[in-house]
């Protein structure tokens, strides 16, 4: 929903939902960044206004997360207009299984926003 510019807004809750689906035969840690600002690969926690979501998710399965975020890190990550993102996974089978060329992992993200729009004094 696009809401004008000039209507004061209210974001009161804010969750983000990372659907992750393992089509592997071994268990992944995945670290997911996001950021208003382009994230340097190196070193991702060098940016303060970076969120990091670590998942993990065993060999073959569906899983999905929920990362909480207060206002404040929702409304610094969107008023950007771009959310950047860094996703790494590491293999944690230990010589459990391989990952072949027709194995995947799919991540399907959303947000769910709980906002006022143009509060009224006494309402």
């Amino acid at each position: 929903m696009e809401v004008p510019e000039e209507l004061p807004l209210e974001i009161k809750a804010s969750d983000i939902f990372f659907k992750l689906e393992n089509n592997s035969p071994v268990a992944l840690t995945v670290e997911v960044w996001l950021s208003p600002n382009p994230i340097n690969r190196e070193q991702p926690d060098a940016d303060p206004e970076a969120v990091k979501n670590l998942l993990h998710i065993a060999a073959n399965k569906e899983e999905t997360s929920v990362l909480k975020l207060d206002p404040d890190e929702f409304t610094r990550l969107v008023e950007s207009k771009t959310i950047y993102h860094l996703i790494t996974f590491v293999n944690d089978s230990e010589g459990q299984g391989q990952i072949e060329k027709d194995d995947y992992l799919k991540i399907t993200s959303w947000a769910k926003v709980t906002c006022t729009v143009n509060k009224r004094e006494g309402r």
